[in-house]
């Protein structure tokens, strides 16, 4: 599953590289079907056994659960329940605490709210601009918390990442 999600993902990004609108569109389609499949087996997975922990599955294993539950746009319900199975777990070191810190801020923005950690971007005419972020001058605070490197390294590898995507209101697919 999470193969699947990076490979649609890469696609989308290497359109925006080049600035190519139909591969876009194309390419966006395929990521919408793959979150569909992804997070309907995500759903049986966590109504079977819970939160995959790396006690369980791994590390790697537990990454990727949270990769797919993190692109769950479609459905924040399901992504906030995931995050509430999660956080307990992140203090006992069966959760990494960035991939809560990402989800975290994704159901945030996902909901209305306003997000800690400054995870997710708009492109704003190439630059990367943190999406209703809350107490801005304590982000790099938070983010050194949870093992997130300082906010403004992170808007610059977002603005590599997307280039030249102008005037593009994208969500980080990080």
């Amino acid at each position: 599953m999470a193969m699947a999600d990076q490979e649609a993902r890469n696609r989308l990004v290497a359109a925006m590289q080049r600035d190519d609108k139909p591969a876009m569109d194309l390419a966006i389609g395929d990521m919408m079907r793959e979150d569909r499949l992804n997070g309907a087996g995500m759903k049986r997975i966590v109504a079977s056994v819970g939160w995959p922990t790396y006690t369980r599955v791994g590390r790697e294993a537990g990454h990727m659960a949270w990769l797919i539950v993190q692109h769950q746009d479609a459905d924040p319900e399901f992504q906030k329940h995931c995050l509430r199975l999660m956080e307990p777990l992140v203090a006992k070191g069966e959760v990494s605490g960035t991939d809560f810190a990402y989800l975290t801020d994704r159901v945030a923005i996902n909901t209305g709210g306003m997000q800690t950690y400054g995870t997710q971007m708009s492109l704003v005419n190439g630059k990367a601009v943190p999406t209703r972020l809350r107490d801005p001058r304590r982000v790099d605070e938070r983010r050194r918390q949870v093992g997130l490197g300082p906010l403004d390294e992170y808007i610059r590898l977002i603005e590599q990442m997307y280039a030249p995507a102008q005037g593009l209101g994208v969500t980080s697919a990080l």
